[in-house]
């Protein structure tokens, strides 16, 4: 189905961004005199291979939000509507907040900057767990049929 679909065009893509274009570790000079550095990972290319991979993300979340709308009128044990849209909602409400901070932050803060990104893949990844999978394990732990 979609999802393996999904998936082996997101495997293709990194597996030839990796051969292509292999990430290189750059370290930049803050201050000569103190020593001070930093160091980061870039990509010539980064936008011609992350676009791609933000459209496929955008696209999943289309189709995860329009099977939901599908099955809104389902009964209410097999409908996963309102906690997908839930989940939607908190992806893009985490997009749209952490990247305007992430280009704010720039380069001016290489630890305010690992934090930021660390903090926008962890809300991105433990919403959809938070929003969908823990009221259905409550029920279960709780109201054990």
């Amino acid at each position: 189905g979609p999802l393996v679909i999904f998936l082996a065009i997101t495997i293709t893509l990194l597996i030839v961004w990796t051969a292509v274009d292999p990430w290189q570790w750059e370290r930049e000079i803050v201050d000569a005199d103190s020593g001070e550095s930093y160091g980061r990972c870039t990509s010539d290319h980064f936008w011609a291979f992350s676009a791609p991979l933000m459209a496929l993300l955008v696209t999943a979340e289309a189709i995860a939000g329009f099977l939901a709308y599908r099955t809104m009128y389902a009964p209410g044990e097999l409908s996963e509507a309102s906690p997908v849209f839930y989940a939607i909602v908190v992806h893009l409400q985490s997009w749209a907040m952490g990247v305007p901070i992430l280009a704010v932050i720039g380069d001016s803060s290489a630890n305010a900057t690992y934090v930021g990104r660390v903090a926008l893949i962890w809300v991105f990844a433990i919403s959809s767990v938070i929003v969908v999978v823990l009221p259905k394990l409550w029920r279960g732990l709780v109201f054990p049929k």
